[in-house]
């Protein structure tokens, strides 16, 4: 990844390649393709109900992951209320800026995804305040079946959204 992200000769090979296999797939099939940068955090789920905050909760087994509720609150700044009423969830990854993790006493953490895992998992909410996470939206669930959509929803609501690296 850290090739393709640097060489531009890579990713216009990529787009070739996504173009090739869009043609080679059923018109009525194909959406497009996009791909975004890979983050590396800890995936978080945050549901709203009638636009109001209601859970924040990590991946976990992928069936039951840990209520994260009060440490998203204090420790990132998602929003509580959204201007409209949506139900659903906005899906995406607690990540630290490569430039708060290398400032951090050295020790600290193994790696910038560690460090993230374990702020989130502080008993003690006010523990995080402080400890430079930030919440990159991926995905919204319940929204716009058009995935541009969604995601201009989310920057809307005043979510950050990784820019997408390669569209098709």
């Amino acid at each position: 990844l850290d090739t393709f992200n640097a060489q531009e000769g890579a990713r216009t090979a990529m787009a070739k390649w996504l173009k090739k296999t869009i043609k080679a797939c059923a018109p009525e099939a194909m959406h497009g393709i996009v791909g975004e940068p890979k983050l590396d955090g800890l995936s978080v789920s945050l549901t709203y109900e009638d636009g109001v905050l209601t859970q924040a909760a990590t991946r976990g087994d992928g069936t039951v992951g840990d209520d994260v509720t009060e440490q998203m609150l204090k420790g990132t700044s998602i929003p509580t209320q959204l201007d409209d009423a949506f139900t659903g969830d906005v899906r995406g990854e607690v990540i630290v800026p490569v430039a708060f993790f290398r400032a951090l006493p050295e020790g600290t953490a193994v790696s910038a995804r560690n460090y993230a895992a374990g702020s989130l998992r502080q008993k003690n909410a006010s523990d995080v305040t402080g400890r430079g996470l930030c919440f990159v939206v991926h995905d919204v669930v319940g929204g716009a079946d058009d995935y541009s959509e969604r995601r201009a929803k989310a920057q809307k609501w005043g979510f950050d959204v990784a820019a997408p690296s390669i569209r098709v």
